[in-house]
């Protein structure tokens, strides 16, 4: 939690938005997702989340110990987050492309900083290749007003991350999060993602994709996974 915190606080460093699930006539046990003609193997993506995860358990374990100075970020990812990550990345290369926008920054410091990562490390590449990509197509939609029901997938993402205030209702929760249109724009924006995903499969072990995204809150930048809206899901299908 973070203390008594007001959702009207919350200031989107960038707000993403993303698919859900992606169809596709290739399956194969040993393979997370076909991008066009390249696989990326459930090997690869296993061992990205087991580093990182292991990196968190021992931030966990220093904490409860107690230990001296400040403490690095806590971390930790899903293997549906990674895959999310390597599709988008992949989907809005072509959208760059096609529309003629500019990759954004390549903002490796500020990366580094939130999840305690060197610019090297393999799940902060993701994040980078992810983020450099998506964001302009995020920020080439207009904004507008979020629906309750985008708001209310912002709020179910804030509360798996643990970053509802205590003391505020739903209710009030979603007016506040109503009041940032960008959360439109990026709602807006996974629509036209969803459209550019031809040509992608992913593995139905991972089920639908989410959107990693970054908040600017106060007690620092924090990464959260908002899901896809169900009706613009595509199914997950095998061969």
């Amino acid at each position: 939690m973070v203390g008594t915190m007001r959702a009207h606080r919350l200031a989107p460093l960038a707000v993403l938005a993303l698919l859900a699930a992606l169809a596709g006539c290739r399956s194969s046990p040993a393979v997370a997702a076909y991008l066009g003609d390249r696989a990326i193997t459930v090997a690869e993506v296993d061992e990205v989340v087991r580093a990182v995860n292991a990196v968190g358990d021992e931030r966990w374990a220093a904490r409860r110990a107690g230990g001296p100075g400040p403490q690095p970020p806590l971390v930790h990812t899903t293997a549906a987050e990674v895959v999310s990550l390597i599709v988008l990345r992949h989907v809005g290369e072509r959208l760059l492309t096609e529309r003629g926008l500019p990759a954004a920054p390549r903002s490796s410091d500020v990366f580094a900083a939130i999840f305690g990562l060197p610019p090297s490390d393999p799940y902060l590449r993701l994040w980078l290749d992810y983020w450099q990509v998506v964001q302009p197509i995020v920020a080439a939609h207009p904004e507008r007003p979020p629906t309750d029901e985008e708001a209310g997938r912002f709020l179910d993402a804030l509360v798996d991350a643990g970053q509802v205030p205590d003391g505020v209702g739903h209710d009030e929760m979603i007016a506040d999060l109503k009041r940032y249109p960008a959360f439109g724009a990026a709602a807006s924006a996974q629509q036209t993602l969803a459209a550019a995903a031809s040509g992608v499969t992913i593995n139905p072990r991972y089920g639908g994709l989410v959107l990693p995204a970054i908040l600017s809150l106060p007690s620092g930048l924090v990464p959260i996974d908002i899901a896809f809206p169900d009706d613009g899901k595509v199914p997950v299908e095998e061969a």
